[in-house]
């Protein structure tokens, strides 16, 4: 994923921190209630999945994480692959 958006592994934290700047309600596109996981490290959190128009990746990305308490968990980023809007 990181080779499809064209950014160096090394240098997620700062994407992430951009991301995180730019979201807004409006770019959610997950369900309401949010999905939990099931993944055995997150089991049971809610995971937010968000799209938008990233324009330092040139591209609508798909965005999606979980959070408990202090820790951030990133479940997905990529170009996105599906339909809906940004």
């Amino acid at each position: 994923d990181a080779i499809e958006l064209n950014y160096d592994v090394n240098d997620l934290a700062i994407w992430l921190d951009r991301i995180l700047d730019d979201i807004d309600t409006k770019h959610y596109s997950g369900t309401r209630p949010p999905l939990r996981s099931y993944e055995q490290d997150i089991q049971g959190l809610a995971l937010y999945a968000f799209r938008l128009l990233f324009k330092p990746f040139g591209t609508v990305i798909y965005f999606k994480f979980a959070v408990r308490q202090d820790q951030f968990w990133l479940v997905s980023l990529h170009q996105n692959r599906g339909g809906g809007k940004p």
